[in-house]
């Protein structure tokens, strides 16, 4: 279901690799180098976002299905660009057109309808939690037998009733 409603403008955590990778790609980090002048991306490939995924995935390869926006990815890379000095914020939720045009986030008219769909079926599930029936249960143990062998396995035996009270 989750891959067919993802496109371009799909919110997601996803690697920012305009910044992050620029014309000559990831490097490692070298305090004495400008990598602004040397055509080096932001990212100083350490792999800790990979280290931190319960998932295991390597987001600095695009956005995958295997992702379950634990975000750890992302605190974990602006702590490591915080000890370097270099700006944080290229791991984050954005969508893939918002990185690409550097444009800022739209509401667009299909978040509108799932949005709308949403608010719809929470509100059902409101209206049936509110109007539905009360249900009575009862769990006894049997009487007289507290439990019961058969072969190499012990049982407990209970006996149960469920009623359902109309309004």
């Amino acid at each position: 279901m989750q891959g067919v409603l993802l496109d371009d403008k799909s919110i997601n955590v996803v690697f920012d690799f305009v910044r992050g990778e620029k014309e000559r790609g990831r490097a490692k980090f070298n305090r004495q180098e400008d990598r602004a002048a040397s055509g080096k991306g932001d990212c100083i490939d350490c792999k800790q976002c990979v280290n931190v995924c319960p998932t295991g995935i390597d987001i600095r390869n695009g956005v995958q299905l295997e992702c379950v926006n634990y975000t750890a990815c992302i605190d974990e890379c602006d702590a490591i660009m915080e000890s370097v000095y270099l700006p944080k914020g290229w791991i984050r939720f954005a969508s893939e057109e918002e990185i690409e045009k550097k444009s800022k986030f739209k509401f667009t008219a299909r978040m509108k309808g799932y949005t709308a769909i949403l608010g719809i079926l929470i509100g059902i599930l409101i209206g049936l939690l509110f109007l539905r029936s009360d249900v009575e249960t009862t769990i006894l143990r049997l009487p007289g037998q507290l439990f019961q062998h058969k072969g190499a396995n012990i049982s407990n035996i209970f006996t149960f009733k469920i009623n359902k009270q109309d309004k």
